[in-house]
């Protein structure tokens, strides 16, 4: 099953694979500061303007 997720950046819709999800945070500096980074297996990342609560909701809705 694949989650979507907005990516801040270019406003396009990016469907994961919540089990190539690695961590989940907020970001602390930079242009991005408290918006919520997905980091994915490949090393790659996604920045998305939802709460980090709803992204990992959404993750663990899907891993259960």
């Amino acid at each position: 099953m694949l989650i979507y997720f907005t990516d801040i950046t270019t406003g396009n819709s990016v469907a994961l694979n919540p089990e190539h999800v690695v961590a989940v945070f907020e970001a602390t500096e930079g242009e991005h500061k408290d918006k919520t980074v997905i980091s994915i297996v490949t090393g790659g990342t996604l920045i998305t303007d939802e709460s980090q609560l709803d992204v990992v909701g959404k993750i663990n809705g899907e891993l259960n």
